[in-house]
């Protein structure tokens, strides 16, 4: 059952903006258990990550997420000067960390429409880096993964696009949870990379040594289910937050 502060907030039919993120009813209830995650809640959580995603701090300027409808145009149209125009904003170019929530719809009318998110990140290394990717369903989309670095690789200042790699992470139980390992991902990596730039800086940890080749098998599906929880009491709070905020309406008497 979902939080009592989360079930009032469910009752209202209202919106509240986080970022480019628009919460309506039915992104809150896509939070509860069993439930497939909208694309809008995920756009969310990584607005949320980025002004708390470092111990509650905002995440550091070199640290990139990119919102689901972004990526949705950049795979799915042509323009390469609208594209560039889309991306500018971002400053990929001088991210070192990029992280691309990647789904496989193919629906120009309805993004968010498909069946699988998965999450596709990019690692800067010198003039170059590393495309990788975690899936909680075996590689089931890498086909898209691909298609997605081969069309952002230009936009984050590469010259050639690099190979897409699997890393290794834990698998979902069901057929609902998908969008939110991307959520657990990002939040994870954002944090592991906040910490290593600080230890870095203070010379404490080589800069390659961050990211142990499973390290991704940390976050579990009880993780998962525990994330969900948090996100309805954040959603709920950040909504309760609006209400108070919102102007009264005079009644007659």
């Amino acid at each position: 059952r979902p939080a009592p502060a989360l079930s009032a907030f469910c009752k209202m039919s209202c919106l509240f903006s986080l970022g480019d993120a628009d919460i309506f009813l039915e992104d809150v209830v896509s939070v509860r258990p069993g439930k497939w995650l909208t694309d809008s809640v995920i756009t969310f959580w990584f607005e949320w990550l980025k002004a708390n995603g470092n111990a509650g701090k905002p995440l550091p300027p070199r640290v990139s997420l990119v919102s689901p409808a972004t990526l949705f145009f950049v795979l799915h149209f042509e323009d390469q000067t609208e594209i560039a125009a889309s991306l500018a904003p971002l400053h990929l170019t001088t991210s070192s960390l990029i992280m691309l929530p990647v789904n496989n719809s193919t629906s120009l009318m309805t993004p968010g429409a498909g069946s699988h998110w998965s999450l596709l990140f990019f690692e800067r290394e010198g003039s170059a880096g590393s495309f990788w990717h975690l899936d909680s369903s075996g590689q089931a989309n890498v086909d898209v993964a691909q298609r997605l670095a081969a069309k952002i690789a230009p936009f984050l200042g590469l010259s050639a696009c690099p190979a897409v790699h699997p890393m290794a992470c834990a698998q979902q139980r069901n057929g609902f949870d998908c969008g939110v390992f991307v959520c657990a991902w990002a939040e994870w990596l954002a944090a592991r990379y906040g910490q290593a730039l600080a230890l870095v800086a203070a010379g404490q940890e080589e800069a390659r040594a961050w990211l142990p080749e499973r390290a991704l098998l940390e976050v579990t599906q009880a993780d998962v289910a525990h994330l969900r929880i948090r996100m309805g009491q954040v959603i709920a709070a950040l909504g309760a937050a609006r209400q108070q905020r919102a102007p009264r309406t005079p009644t007659s008497g």
